[in-house]
């Protein structure tokens, strides 16, 4: 028998002074994002917003329908506004909002986060903020994601 150890690394800022401005802003601007969420089942807005190694910021909310819970988080809707428009570039980093306490991704949006980190092959940072001043920050989604499901998995 073998055990193998995972260990999550993350950093606590208390408050957003703590914060280089490049994060301060990416943070806001996943803040601004929560203003487009259409959550009128969940009541549970959330905003997401990509650094892209340009400096470029794309922004996502979640978008639920009445088929709920077949609505796409946030995460994945800003994944999919950068795969669409911004063709040859990478994901820095991303930043989640959400009014209440920090939440992290869901465990779909984890996998698609591990999808594009591993075409890019750089690790994407992960920065948490609910509805105080605490951000946690993540070096990479791998960090939240033990044991991933890459598509070498998929060859027999």
């Amino acid at each position: 028998m073998k055990q193998i150890e995972h260990t999550t690394y993350i950093t606590v800022y208390e408050h957003n002074n703590e914060l280089v401005p490049a994060d301060a802003e990416l943070l806001q601007r996943s803040r601004s994002a929560m203003r487009h969420s259409h959550s009128p089942y969940s009541h549970y807005p959330v905003g997401a917003a990509l650094l892209l190694n340009d400096g470029t910021i794309v922004e996502g909310s979640n978008q639920e329908n009445a088929s709920f819970p077949l609505g796409l988080c946030a995460e994945r809707t800003a994944l999919a506004n950068f795969a669409i428009n911004h063709h040859g570039k990478t994901v820095d980093a991303i930043a989640v909002s959400v009014g209440t306490e920090a939440a992290a991704p869901c465990g779909m949006c984890r996998q698609a986060l591990l999808e594009q980190e591993s075409r890019q092959q750089n690790p994407i940072r992960v920065l948490l903020k609910g509805g105080d001043e605490t951000v946690y920050a993540i070096g990479s989604i791998k960090e939240l994601l033990p044991l991933p499901f890459y598509s070498k998995n998929l060859k027999g």
